[in-house]
């Protein structure tokens, strides 16, 4: 099994970057706009890193669902998340991402934007080929009937 480390000590400064500016795109769940907003910022980081397909499960009333399919390896890892938050647009504001010590704050950085950013850097860190499909939603997963139906398309990769 290959060692994550040093690629993860190469790109510290980065990752802890993305994790910022992620924190710091509010999308609170009940905010269609600011969901849009912060999936696409996700998709677009999924795109660029790791060159992947971006497949969009457009929503009517909540934030677009997606999913960045990345490689064509044997081994095949499926990531589930989503990137909505219960705080409301503003909050940023008066709780900003700090990071104190080796402690990082700040409105869903904990739940769920953190796990976000680890499944964004999996491929890059990955040191074998592997098939690796993200499945990101706009609010907590298995709430609607469009996420059970994104997480069914998901699983027939698994």
């Amino acid at each position: 099994m290959p060692s994550f480390r040093p690629s993860v000590d190469r790109h510290f400064d980065a990752f802890v970057d993305d994790l910022r500016r992620f924190i710091e795109t509010e999308s609170p769940t009940i905010d269609k706009a600011a969901c849009d907003l912060a999936g696409r910022h996700f998709a677009e980081r999924f795109h660029e890193y790791a060159g992947a397909e971006i497949v969009w499960h457009r929503q009517e009333r909540q934030g677009d669902h997606f999913e960045a399919r990345v490689g064509h390896g044997g081994r095949k890892i499926l990531l589930l998340g989503h990137f909505d938050t219960v705080w409301p647009v503003g909050t940023i504001g008066r709780l900003p991402c700090r990071i104190e010590r080796d402690r990082l704050t700040g409105p869903g950085s904990f739940d769920m934007k953190y796990g976000d950013i680890q499944a964004l850097w999996t491929p890059a860190a990955a040191a074998v080929t592997l098939s690796v499909r993200e499945t990101a939603t706009a609010s907590k997963p298995l709430k609607t009937s469009s996420e059970r139906t994104s997480l069914k398309f998901a699983v027939r990769f698994a």
